[in-house]
């Protein structure tokens, strides 16, 4: 999770990288990269020799929010001219309310319920991608998501008549 979480970010960000390239300044998210980089490993040698192995994690995460959570979305509004606020109101904000229920949810299921083969993983792994469906469904979808989601299964159950 410590490295996961710090990578949503740049994961959903990835249309910034084509425009940089479009407008041909992705030279400086290089350098950005390569200081983030060059943290994770400062910070690693330094927190991983008292921590370990759950220091390098916590050094890794730490660089990826400051390098491309904080550092590369200045860059995207200064030198793109991207509305890196809007953004994210629009893409993380109406997430946060799956968010809120998901994280509780995931960490039950496994006290709860913890696999012990499987079997089991696989089924509490189908459970909560369910719930995260119907939760962003639910939650984070716009009307026409929805719609343009929706759209092959009424073509689908059409096809099938009064049978299905």
């Amino acid at each position: 999770m410590l490295t996961i979480v710090p990578l949503l970010i740049p994961l959903t960000q990835n249309t910034g990288i084509a425009i940089l390239q479009a407008l041909n300044i992705h030279k400086g998210r290089a350098v950005i990269l390569f200081y983030s980089s060059l943290i994770c490993v400062i910070l690693g040698a330094l927190v991983s020799s008292t921590h370990g192995a759950i220091g390098m994690f916590i050094a890794t995460a730490a660089s990826l929010f400051i390098g491309q959570g904080l550092l590369l979305n200045i860059y995207y509004a200064r030198k793109a001219g991207l509305h890196m606020g809007r953004f994210f109101r629009e893409t993380w904000l109406p997430m946060l309310p799956s968010i809120a229920v998901l994280v509780p949810a995931g960490f039950a299921l496994k006290t709860l319920y913890p696999p012990s083969d499987w079997g089991e993983l696989l089924t509490l792994g189908a459970i909560y991608s369910c719930l995260s469906l119907a939760l962003l469904w639910l939650f984070y979808l716009r009307g026409e998501e929805r719609a343009a989601l929706a759209q092959p299964f009424a073509g689908a159950s059409k096809k099938c008549g009064p049978r299905c």
